[in-house]
């Protein structure tokens, strides 16, 4: 059952989101901050933040598609930004409100704090240079190992080569080892600690990891 890597289509967006939310439903840290998991409600948020950033020429989000059930096996969202990164950063601490109602006790704050600090080091470390940005990678359990994302991982180092830009994300440290493969660098660390947030939880962390630029083969 081969995999097939493509542009994800406005219509392809509800299923992207709800990928997003299955794919993530062991992560700790959402374990943590959405212990519901996702949610209609969420699920119905994140359909319409992806189907707002599709309509922006920075963004793109790609879809591992099974050929055989033709099914979203893993998606990615890519941003290229040739002509650097803008610079605001004021909204990236932002919760909305389904997000609050979603997370329980004071799991809201937990969000902000996280994407705050994950907002501060990107910028820290790329600036508003001319960049490629992972923003996101998932693949649903049932696909894991079967190669769809390290296809869409690739199709973004094609891209940033290509131009001769760098490359960012960041990563859990099982992640790690799929970026390394493909010359990603850990150049930081950012971290949470969940306890704070939700009982039981310990210090959650992301590896920071930047690829230089590379002129393509």
């Amino acid at each position: 059952m081969p995999i097939s890597i493509c542009d994800a289509s406005e219509e392809d967006i509800p299923m992207v989101a709800q990928v997003y939310w299955d794919a993530f439903s062991s992560n700790t840290i959402y374990q943590a901050l959405f212990p519901q998991g996702g949610t209609p409600a969420l699920v119905a948020d994140t359909t319409r933040k992806y189907t707002e950033s599709l309509r922006d020429s920075t963004t793109h989000i790609l879809k591992a598609v099974d050929t055989e059930t033709d099914q979203i096996a893993a998606f990615a969202v890519w941003y290229v930004y040739e002509e650097g990164r803008p610079g605001s950063d004021s909204n990236q601490g932002e919760v909305q409100e389904v997000e609050k109602e979603n997370a329980p006790d004071n799991s809201g704050e937990g969000v902000r704090e996280w994407r705050i600090k994950r907002a501060r080091v990107a910028k820290k470390t790329m600036g508003e240079k001319a960049h490629c940005l992972l923003d996101m990678l998932a693949t649903l359990p049932l696909h894991q190992g079967r190669g769809a994302g390290a296809q869409l991982v690739k199709w973004g180092i094609d891209v940033a080569d290509a131009a001769q830009l760098p490359c960012y994300l960041e990563s859990s440290a099982a992640g790690s080892r799929l970026y390394k493969r493909f010359g990603f660098e850990i150049v930081d660390v950012v971290s949470i600690e969940l306890g704070k947030y939700r009982k039981g939880f310990g210090d959650y962390k992301h590896d920071v990891m930047v690829r230089r630029a590379q002129k393509a083969l």
